[in-house]
């Protein structure tokens, strides 16, 4: 059961209780990213078709199918391809570079990753953007393949499961790069490590990022129940109470409860103030140790 579409929905005591626990982990999405002003999947492959344009690696025709084209991902794999045989493999990553650099004044007044540094959790994201980089010591921060190991799985490090910036030859962008990260086997242990032992909670996520989504219909059980462990927040408008309906029936085949928000005002940057309300009740409401919260709230605040 869903609890309708509110402006803030309301905490789940679950969350609360995972952080009491030590055991809540939250997953953030490139509709994260897209709040401090880095563009999302339909953007960003719209860069690199313009990149492949401009360097007359492509015609006018071209151009035009590959912006229409609603695989996003098949464009941006076909756009790597294209600029490499065309010998620009270089500018591929500097438009990378340059598109997720974000909004110098998101950053500074709206930075979503600013509120979700407060909440005690075992943060993953499949950004390849740097912004959350700067609430984490360098040393915790992992991106590369080989340190994704489902035996040391520190709570204070932040995991980009698709690269990073940081190293080029660490991103997962193109197709084969996802068959790749998601056919190794240790890389799924990591993964089934963290749905077994944490409560999920997806943020940014939309129907265009199946990677995750797919790895959990792989690991479903169609003859078991399936427990709603994890979370998963999304945007929807008032009125579309059905539409929600209909989703939690994906999601929860998944072992994901949905909880819509409302998006009639300011559109998906509600998610900000979401979580920025959420962040507030879960430091008067869990047990989470007041002089640990104090200190984390010093060193955010002062980065």
């Amino acid at each position: 059961m869903n609890s309708g579409i509110h402006k803030i929905p309301s905490l789940p005591q679950e969350i609360v209780e995972a952080v009491n626990n030590h055991n809540l982990s939250i997953f953030s999405g490139a509709g994260v990213s897209r709040l401090i002003g880095c563009p999302g999947w339909i953007q960003l492959a719209d860069h690199f078709v313009d990149k492949c344009y401009e360097l007359h690696c492509i015609n006018h025709k071209q151009r035009s199918y590959l912006l229409q084209n609603e695989n996003k991902k098949k464009v941006i794999t076909i756009c790597y391809h294209l600029l490499k045989n065309h010998n620009h493999e270089k500018e591929f990553f500097s438009t990378l570079t340059k598109s997720l650099e974000g909004d110098k004044k998101l950053l500074e007044h709206r930075n979503i990753y600013r509120e979700l540094a407060h909440i005690p959790a075992l943060f993953i994201t499949t950004n390849a953007d740097r912004h959350f980089d700067e609430f984490f010591l360098p040393e915790r921060i992992v991106y590369k393949i080989r340190d994704f190991d489902p035996l040391k799985i520190d709570r204070d490090k932040l995991y980009h499961i698709h690269g990073s910036l940081e190293d080029t030859s660490s991103l997962v962008f193109t197709v084969p790069q996802y068959l790749l990260r998601y056919n190794d086997p240790t890389f799924n242990r990591f993964l089934e490590t963290i749905f077994a032992e944490n409560l999920v909670l997806f943020i940014g996520y939309g129907m265009d990022e199946f990677e995750l989504l797919d790895f959990l219909i792989r690991k479903f059980d169609p003859k078991s129940e399936r427990e709603l462990k994890h979370f998963i927040l999304t945007p929807y408008y008032k009125g579309e109470e059905d539409v929600l309906g209909f989703d939690s029936f994906y999601f929860n085949s998944m072992g994901i409860r949905i909880i819509g928000f409302e998006k009639d005002e300011i559109g998906h940057d509600q998610l900000y103030d979401v979580l920025r309300h959420w962040t507030e009740e879960i430091k008067q409401t869990s047990d989470f140790l007041h002089e640990d919260a104090r200190e984390i709230d010093e060193v955010v605040d002062n980065l």
